[in-house]
């Protein structure tokens, strides 16, 4: 079972001509639970061929469901219940992206039995961005549904945002995709104006400011037009 999901459980009692009632109760290593084993909704005493609904905690753990006769306590029959954890992952994990640009961004949510989804935050050092950091939209969308991230249209900097997917049914689930801020591409060339005579040779430096991967410039001269000959 998912944390905090529901589960109907039957007893059924057979054979013997005394009361077919059961007594419910959940066990943990051999020992009666507390409230942190989850709860019991429905008759839970004294009841013949009856259900009760199970409701789960919030964390993951492995608790016996035991149905013990009235009629002879001896005689008993149980379940085991595992409680799984919900699980997130967001697709894509990693992006490099320019200003005003934009990516689309899917949660899958695992053992999310009520379909809650998602909440989407973005934060930047392990803090709440601020408008600098970009957008998010919508911030709440259900498993496998996509939102759309939209970079600032200025950055002045380098940076690197996370966009965060937590799940809604448990919050302490969560995954997250990093996303590279840069500014414009820039290319320069030094010097910027140069004077060679014929036959001869000017060294030109390229630098490529603003690329995550170190691309090089491409250098090309002006096509002129034949000089006639006589």
């Amino acid at each position: 079972m998912p944390v905090n999901g529901t589960q109907t459980f039957t007893a059924t009692v057979t054979g013997g001509t005394g009361s077919q009632a059961v007594t419910w109760q959940l066990m943990q290593n051999g020992t009666a639970c507390s409230s942190g084993c989850g709860t019991l909704t429905g008759a839970t005493t004294g009841t013949s061929n009856s259900s009760v609904i199970y409701t789960a905690p919030g964390s993951p753990a492995t608790f016996t469901l035991v149905a013990t006769s009235t009629a002879n306590t001896a005689l008993t029959g149980s379940a085991t219940i595992i409680i799984q954890p919900v699980t997130v992952s967001v697709s894509p994990t990693f992006a490099n992206i320019y200003p005003s640009q934009t990516l689309s961004l899917t949660a899958t949510v695992n053992n999310d039995v009520s379909q809650k989804g998602v909440n989407w935050t973005l934060t930047e050092n392990g803090q709440t961005c601020s408008s600098t950091c970009g957008a998010i939209s919508p911030t709440q969308t259900g498993g496998g549904v996509a939102t759309t991230y939209t970079a600032p249209s200025t950055i002045q900097s380098p940076l690197t945002v996370l966009a965060v997917a937590t799940s809604v049914a448990d919050n302490t689930a969560s995954a997250s995709a990093t996303l590279n801020l840069y500014p414009p591409v820039a290319v320069s060339v030094s010097p910027s104006t140069a004077t060679a005579p014929s036959t001869s040779r000017a060294t030109l430096q390229a630098t490529v400011t603003n690329t995550p991967t170190n691309a090089a410039a491409t250098r090309t001269l002006p096509q002129h037009g034949k000089r006639s000959q006589r």
